[in-house]
């Protein structure tokens, strides 16, 4: 990212918002990142649409290395806002954050700015597949076709043709040595959110007659299920690809889904999980309470487990208000190391339920 042009950087984050599920994403000419414009400092508009309900987005990029993003450019996007009728800001950088400027976007609700560092945004280049691929040995590589072609198009402004060809040679050389970790949606983050809905089920053994031997394969499918669902909205999602003989039954549902909403949209927020629980708990009345709840714990596993990432989940679909359930300091990126720990610590609950629940043989 850091190797681009700032045109070609402006066009690779249009392709990523527009995977987000944003509409009429407009870049507002900039093509050098010290270029001033007649927008005041604004690189970007685009549309959230969601229902029957449209908000126009102001978008500032910060392309920089080790540079901060002072709270100057909050404060200054957030006048371009006021003056262009933005409902919603968002900035978005390679770099990081200042303190000042985490705090002045946070202090006006009623003109939200969303800040997006370098290590969310490279989160959200690989789980939406911006300039990334999934491997056959489901690991993550870079799509170095991708960049070239932007690079081509979009060329850094040179004084003169030997520094282009040094800036070149120098970007084939940071791609073909780059590496990624695993993709967000890989086969670990399936897995963690299972368990996490088996997990869950501690919550249910609270409840008299909430679990039993007899039933807890039962409840323990179901809440599996129900922690699957909300990644409906991924088309690479698991509960996508899930097969009943030759037939993948949730395909067409999750292909509509991630075409309206996106992932971590509307079946990523507390609304969602609200309407899910409206849904489901009248089956209460048929089947009896247990089933229900199983599967609502499951789905509210997974919004626990993503609120702990540092992307969060929103309060409503498509909102720039983020849900974290840690501190700054301790949320992780999926696929890391810290999900791998989260993983095995899962692993360790889901074994304790099954001492608990399942009936041991006299032979044992």
């Amino acid at each position: 990212m850091l190797s681009l042009s700032f045109h070609a950087f402006e066009h690779c984050i249009r392709d990523l918002l527009t995977r987000l599920g944003y509409s009429e994403v407009r870049l507002l000419g900039r093509t050098e990142w010290r270029q001033p414009t007649k927008h005041g400092g604004l690189d970007m508009e685009a549309v959230s649409t969601t229902g029957i309900t449209q908000a126009r987005i102001a978008l500032q990029l910060k392309q920089y290395r080790d540079r901060p993003v002072s709270r100057r450019f909050v404060d200054e996007l957030r006048g371009t806002m006021s003056r262009t009728g933005a409902t919603h800001g968002l900035i978005l950088t390679t770099s990081t954050f200042s303190k000042a400027a985490k705090r002045a976007a946070q202090n006006a609700p009623r003109s939200p700015i969303r800040l997006v560092d370098g290590e969310e945004l490279l989160h959200l280049l690989q789980q939406y597949g911006v300039g990334t691929y999934m491997a056959d040995d489901k690991n993550g590589r870079i799509d170095s076709s991708y960049f070239h072609s932007l690079e081509s198009r979009y060329p850094s402004r040179s004084s003169n043709s030997s520094s282009k060809a040094l800036e070149s040679a120098r970007f084939r050389n940071t791609v073909a040595n780059a590496s990624i970790p695993n993709l967000s949606g890989g086969s670990m983050l399936w897995r963690t959110h299972a368990l996490g809905g088996v997990a869950s089920l501690f919550l249910l053994q609270a409840l008299p007659g909430g679990t039993a031997g007899a039933n807890f394969g039962v409840l323990a499918t179901v809440a599996v299920l129900g922690a699957l669902l909300p990644d409906l909205d991924s088309v690479q999602s698991k509960i996508k690809s899930l097969r009943i003989g030759e037939i993948r039954p949730f395909a067409p549902l999750a292909n509509l889904l991630h075409a309206s909403y996106g992932h971590r949209g509307a079946l990523h927020s507390l609304t969602g999980l609200s309407i899910f629980g409206v849904l489901v708990f009248p089956f209460a009345i048929v089947i009896g309470w247990q089933i229900p709840l199983s599967l609502w714990l499951g789905y509210a596993s997974h919004l626990a487990l993503d609120a702990c990432t540092r992307s969060g989940i929103p309060l409503w679909s498509k909102s720039v208000d983020r849900v974290h359930l840690l501190p700054e300091k301790l949320r992780f990126v999926t696929g890391s190391m810290e999900e791998e720990a989260l993983f095995a610590l899962l692993g360790v609950v889901v074994i304790l339920l099954l001492l608990r629940y399942l009936p041991l043989t006299s032979q044992l």
